[in-house]
């Protein structure tokens, strides 16, 4: 099916080549009697347009992926000749005007752009540009004892995307519970959640718990433990705090 949409003229791919290959990849990970396939060839022409995958050291996946997936897509492109297409401009409106501005947008891409990548992977995202300051601040005189308007030009485009680039989240605390035992057996264990900042020490939650328990710090103890608490108690000092490891 994919080799009846190969596009070898497109001067933006390259000639067909990324999409036999992949294609073939594809039939031999899918081929009922294969157990295991090198994928030598695909490695080939892939680092044969792309240099920077040479080798066998380590690479971006995001990188790989969209060096990929804009190749499929070039490859397949049914567009034989891309037409000139100019973004269309926002001139306001309502939630009505918006959808058509959208869709407007699409169209003038798919003109230029159009393949089972497009139809799969590929959507828009809305960006919009609020400038009060600059000379798109418009100034409508009161008409009829109505007051001044002051309009402040908003530029609203529909760009495409195939993929969306995410930070990952980064863990700021430790969060763990740890083992309260008093040194005065009648009173009872407790196990107490407690949140440090990643980079905190043990002095730190020395601190904390001393504020929590009106304890002075000095009758703190830390004992970690990688067993059951009831193993190591004879080890443990007045008061004392038991918790695993902060790695």
């Amino acid at each position: 099916m994919y080799r009846d949409e190969i596009n070898r003229d497109n001067p933006l791919g390259m000639g067909g080549a990324i999409a036999e290959v992949f294609g073939v990849l594809l039939d031999q990970l899918w081929h009922p009697t294969n157990y295991c396939f090198a994928p030598r060839q695909f490695k080939s022409t892939l680092q044969r347009f792309a240099p920077q995958f040479s080798g066998y050291a380590q690479h971006d996946t995001q990188e790989f992926l969209a060096f990929l997936l804009d190749g499929l897509h070039e490859d397949l492109n049914r567009v034989l000749k891309k037409p000139y297409v100019e973004n269309p401009d926002w001139n306001g409106g309502g939630s009505k005007e918006l959808v058509q501005h959208a869709k407007t947008a699409w169209e003038g891409y798919k003109k230029r752009n159009d393949s089972v990548i497009v139809d799969l992977f590929q959507g828009q995202y809305k960006s919009t540009l609020v400038c009060p300051e600059c000379n798109k601040v418009y100034h409508i005189p009161p008409v009829n004892h109505v007051s001044h308007v002051f309009i402040v030009q908003v530029s609203i485009t529909f760009d495409p995307l195939m993929y969306l680039t995410l930070p990952l989240p980064v863990q700021k605390f430790w969060n763990h519970v740890i083992h309260w035992v008093p040194w005065n057996s009648r009173k009872p264990r407790l196990k107490v959640p407690i949140q440090l900042p990643r980079d905190a020490s043990c002095k730190d939650m020395k601190k904390l718990l001393s504020r929590w328990f009106d304890t002075p710090i000095e009758n703190v103890r830390i004992s970690f433990y990688s067993v059951r608490p009831e193993r190591v108690l004879t080890r443990v000092l007045y008061p004392a705090i038991m918790c695993r490891t902060l790695l």
